[in-house]
């Protein structure tokens, strides 16, 4: 119904956005995947400190030069159809954005070297800012849930409450898909923390439909941290982890 979207947007106010803790707070990785479907997960674990060790030189320039040329070649086209005109414009740019993720994690741990020298080679952007630019300009050209959700997660993750709140009002009424994805950010990022067995409908309902991959695991990671799954947080977080040094 017209002004529908503006009236809920204008008159509903979901609860502040929760505080979260950047993503080397969250507890440290397991080095296995957690077996959701299971009630016993894998007890918790730091981060091996092989993995740690395995950062090199010539990965990290290799990965910031192939980023940087593929986000120069994306402002080399058109302000209004960079994104369109790509071949596969969802899943390049979810290949894209979730690598930078992973390695903005990677990174944290990274020594101050590496990452001035990813800073040299990627720009002084913040990539958070530059994926959420990227998302608004995609969420335009393409009518997709997915690319709403991941448009809405990176929002989250900066810490933007008003546009998160305000975009997936509407999702209630929008079909069953829709819906379901306004569970998982209110979930993940709106108000108090879900019950623990609407918190495990809620992961498995991730696990089962959304593409492995940064945006899964942080949903995943911010969930389960709320409703006190240490072990399913920090194995996602350590997936993102792992993911991200093997591109430094």
């Amino acid at each position: 119904m017209p002004g529908t979207e503006q009236f809920l947007e204008a008159d509903v106010i979901l609860p502040p956005l929760m505080t979260t803790t950047p993503s080397d707070g969250l507890p440290p990785s397991t080095p296995s995947d957690p077996d959701r479907s299971g009630s016993q997960r894998p007890a918790d674990a730091g981060v091996p400190s092989a993995a740690r060790a395995s950062f090199s030189l010539a990965g990290t320039i290799i990965s910031s030069v192939l980023v940087a040329m593929f986000a120069m070649s994306m402002l080399l086209l058109s302000p209004g159809t960079h994104i369109g005109s790509l071949e596969r414009p969802e899943e390049d740019l979810e290949r894209l954005v979730s690598r930078e993720m992973d390695v903005r994690r990677a990174l944290d741990t990274a020594p101050a070297w590496e990452r001035a020298l990813d800073r040299f080679f990627a720009g002084d952007e913040d990539s958070l800012a530059q994926s959420i630019r990227w998302y608004d300009d995609l969420s335009r050209e393409v009518e997709s849930p997915e690319v709403q959700l991941y448009r809405v997660i990176l929002l989250a993750e900066a810490g933007r409450a008003d546009r998160v709140s305000a975009t997936i009002i509407p999702w209630q009424y929008q079909g069953e898909v829709m819906a379901r994805m306004f569970e998982w950010v209110r979930a993940a990022y709106l108000g108090s923390p879900p019950t623990s067995d609407l918190g495990e409908r809620l992961l498995s309902e991730i696990e089962d439909d959304l593409s492995p991959g940064w945006f899964a695991d942080i949903l995943t990671a911010r969930i389960a941290k709320g409703i006190g799954d240490q072990a399913t947080a920090a194995a996602a977080d350590g997936a993102i982890f792992r993911r991200g040094v093997v591109f430094l």
